[in-house]
């Protein structure tokens, strides 16, 4: 169902729409939901952590990935007060400016 509404929208905002209706999710369950046929695992997964990068989405528990493998899986969540920041929009423009350094794409003449 949620799949065919994030068709049309960029990576950030539609995990921040399955976020805001989940409220928590982990990677793997936004990916199978949202973008799988769409986008690589991979792809979202460093969606995710570019929006942990600038503050915007937080771990609120780990939990186990089966009975038979010792890896936690992070399930984040939108940091409250920040579901309507104009990061979500721009998000690698944020990070840049979070460095402190111009993006490198307007480094060249």
């Amino acid at each position: 169902m949620f799949g065919v509404l994030a068709v049309k929208l960029p990576g950030t905002l539609a995990i921040r729409r399955y976020l805001l209706e989940k409220g928590k999710a982990s990677v793997g369950e936004t990916w199978r939901d949202v973008f799988q046929g769409r986008l690589k695992y991979y792809t979202v997964q460093r969606y995710f952590q570019l929006l942990k990068a600038i503050g915007l989405i937080e771990v609120v528990e780990y939990r186990e990935n089966s009975k038979h493998s010792p890896i936690k899986v992070p399930y984040y969540r939108i940091v409250p007060g920040r579901e309507d920041d104009p990061c979500w929009f721009t998000p690698w423009a944020c990070y840049w400016r979070a460095k402190g350094r111009s993006p490198p794409w307007r480094l060249r003449p």
